[in-house]
């Protein structure tokens, strides 16, 4: 009797023993599945996060290839694009007092290249302006500009003056105008951004103590990009055989070659013709 009783003992502690066993693996298997699952939807959401927060870049601005110069460009491919001369990604900062001025290569077309080619010496773009917080359009310009130049956009000079808040982000848009299609975008077209630093009066009396040359670097150290390029380009107009040149613009423009854009420094649209 005894001896069946501690059989019985034996039995029902080792099913209490197997049971508790079998419940802690349960439990933790579910916490583990709990744990992984929470883990990914978390790691998920924060890959979302990183690529929802990544800005898009703006239109390819490569070098030109096979295009057709004139009011209107005949032929208009993505190689047509103009090419703006903008920090990487087409967004930054400027803080200088006075008109701010955004320049562009305008590249020569096939035809212009050509030994028959008399006509049609201008191309015809769009340049539109507009806040980015309201989305208000500020200016939308017709603009001609001879091919190849450098083509200055002086916002003070458009068929609507701006004049930038501090603090407000722009977005800007150069669009070439062409004859084989109506469709905007199917037109080639540079775009970026622009936020006007609060000024600082100590920071601007440096600048100006630098020499030319300088003063690009001075303005890309500070985070003040368009105005390392407006001061890299009037170098360059001042002094356009300074053999330094070439490696201060590789580090503000490594994506633009110099060579590319030289011939339009030699034809250079600084004021740009506004059409009524």
């Amino acid at each position: 009797m005894k001896k069946n009783l501690l059989l019985s003992s034996f039995n029902c502690s080792t099913k209490a023993n197997l049971l508790l066993g079998l419940v802690i693996i349960w439990s933790s298997l579910s916490v583990d599945v709990f744990f992984n699952r929470s883990f990914s939807a978390f790691a998920t959401s924060l890959d979302s996060e990183e690529k929802s927060e990544t800005p898009t870049p703006p239109p390819n601005n490569g070098a030109p290839d096979n295009t057709v110069a004139g009011g209107s460009r005949g032929e208009c491919t993505e190689d047509s694009t103009p090419i703006a001369l903008a920090p990487r990604r087409g967004t930054g900062a400027v803080m200088s007092e006075g008109s701010t001025k955004l320049y562009f290569f305008i590249p020569q077309g096939a035809d212009l290249e050509s030994s028959n080619a008399t006509e049609k010496e201008k191309d015809t773009l769009t340049f539109s302006f507009t806040d980015v917080l309201t989305g208000e359009s500020l200016s939308e310009t017709k603009v001609e500009a001879d091919t190849p130049s450098l083509l200055t956009i002086d916002l003070a000079l458009l068929d609507t003056p701006i004049s930038l808040e501090t603090n407000r982000r722009y977005r800007w848009n150069l669009t070439l105008e062409c004859e084989t299609t109506k469709e905007v975008d199917k037109q080639p077209s540079v775009s970026g951004s622009i936020q006007k630093r609060e000024f600082d009066a100590v920071l601007i009396s440096e600048s100006e103590k630098l020499a030319l040359s300088e003063r690009p670097i001075f303005f890309s150290n500070n985070w003040l990009q368009y105005d390392a390029i407006t001061a890299l380009i009037e170098w360059v107009k001042a002094d356009p055989t300074d053999p330094e040149i070439k490696e201060v613009w590789r580090y503000l423009l490594p994506d633009i070659p110099f060579e590319l854009v030289k011939p339009g420094f030699e034809n250079d649209s600084d004021n740009q013709e506004i059409m009524p």
